[in-house]
Parts: structure tokens; C-alpha cells; sequence
């Protein structure tokens, strides 16, 4: 497993501390992009994620191709794939709502866990609170390798966290 950390940030509206551990965003409400320092091509890897500090408005987590250039709009690109904490899911840069029976929850305190198998092409979210899994597979047409942790973050002052 890769020690993982915030590298890169669309905007400087958000701030990265702690090492790198954790990404603070700023009192304005806008969408700005956050990504991991690791690369991720084979393998599977877990990264977990604690949500520190949310209002339960809107927030991004999964992945984005290290290809792809950052943009605050991240989560409208073709090499976007995740869920948002609004009961959506995102591939391909559209938008689909989420139709299972278990909703996406991603709410202040929670941990979530983000799972890439590079080798199957899929990534996993599990909220540890609620023991809800979502799995989506991944076109690595639209989605190259490495893959990166993405981040988007909507709310001010919304905190997030890496965990070891």
C-alpha cells in the first residue's frame, strides 16, 4: 500500500496541510479540484478518507486519469469516475442518479473507503458508518492509467482527511 497525500489543487481556494494529509477548503462556496500524489496503474490499492468538516451540500470522491489537466469543473470531465455526496454517480463525465436501494451517504464523520483494482478496472466506495458499497467499472479509454485520487470539494470549509 502507497502512503498517499493531496498534491495538487485547481484553485487557490482550497489549502493542503498537514503534511499533505488533509485539504481545507476555503468560505466561498465553489467547486475546485483536489488530487492525490500517487499514480495508480496496477494493483489494488485502499485509500481511506475521513470527512472532517461538511455541511452535507455537495462533494466529489474517486478518481481522474493524471492525464487529465486540472479544472475546477472536474467532475463534468471524460476521465472522471466517482459518487457524490448528493446520491449521484459520475462516469464518463455525466452525471447518472444513483437507482440502487442503498443511497450514497457521505456526511460529516464519516470514512470512506475509496478502493482502485487497477487489474479488474473497477473502483469501490464503502462508507464505513453505514457498510454501503458502490462499485463502478472504469473505461480506461476515457480514463487512462495512472489513475489519481480526485477530490472535488463544493462547500466552504469543508475538511477531508487521509488516514494511514
Amino acid at each position: 500500500m502507497m502512503n498517499e497525500k493531496f498534491e495538487l489543487v485547481s484553485d487557490n481556494g482550497v489549502r493542503i496541510e498537514e503534511s499533505g494529509q488533509v485539504v481545507i477548503h476555503g468560505t466561498k462556496h465553489e467547486h475546485i479540484e483536489v488530487r492525490g500524489k500517487n499514480g495508480y496503474a496496477s494493483g489494488l490499492h485502499k485509500i481511506r478518507l475521513y470527512i472532517e468538516k461538511s455541511s452535507n451540500i455537495w462533494m466529489f470522491l474517486g478518481i481522474n486519469s493524471k492525464f487529465t489537466p486540472l479544472q475546477s469543473a472536474s467532475y463534468g470531465c471524460k476521465a472522471t469516475y466517482g459518487w457524490t455526496s448528493n446520491n449521484d454517480i459520475w462516469s464518463n463525465g455525466l452525471k447518472n442518479r444513483n437507482n440502487s436501494k442503498d443511497d450514497i451517504e457521505m456526511k460529516k464523520n464519516d470514512i470512506i473507503n475509496l478502493i482502485l483494482d487497477c487489474d479488474k478496472q473497477t473502483i469501490t466506495i464503502v462508507n464505513e458508518r453505514t457498510n454501503k458499497k458502490h462499485e463502478m467499472a472504469v473505461n480506461i479509454d476515457y480514463c487512462p492509467f495512472p489513475w489519481q485520487l480526485h477530490v472535488n470539494l463544493f462547500e466552504g470549509e469543508s475538511r477531508v482527511r487521509i488516514l494511514s
